[in-house]
């Protein structure tokens, strides 16, 4: 074993979907909007890795429900229902260090025909 080694845990999840009451005009708080979300956390799972416990790492399930529960309520913008996905996030698990948080808005209201909108945001705990 070569504990020389730096290591980086990532942990992605990709393409959850999701409909929710956000939008800028009042039909789409009513009518809901389709969404794409996609996350990646940094954190060290090298205690779950070594010994196969799920209390050693993060949940999937319960990422899965910070964005469903960041979602869920009415708001205007995405990028306020990615900040309650993001508060939401980091109350999972002191475990995380860093997070990278894409919404994408499926087929937002413009002028021209757009498959999407997406919002990217990275955030980071003090080291």
């Amino acid at each position: 074993m070569n504990n020389n080694l730096t290591e980086r845990h990532f942990i992605r999840l990709e393409g959850i979907e999701v409909s929710a009451p956000i939008g800028y005009y009042p039909e789409e708080r009513q009518l809901g909007v389709d969404f794409i979300i996609s996350l990646e956390v940094v954190t060290d799972f090298s205690e779950a890795a070594s010994h196969d416990r799920l209390e050693d790492t993060i949940n999937y399930e319960e990422l899965v429900e910070a964005v469903k529960t960041g979602m869920a309520g009415p708001a205007k913008l995405i990028e306020h229902a990615a900040y309650r996905i993001k508060e939401n996030i980091f109350a999972v698990s002191s475990r995380i260090h860093s997070l990278r948080l894409e919404v994408r808005k499926l087929h937002p209201p413009l002028a021209l025909k757009t498959a999407s909108a997406t919002i990217i945001l990275e955030y980071s705990t003090p080291e």
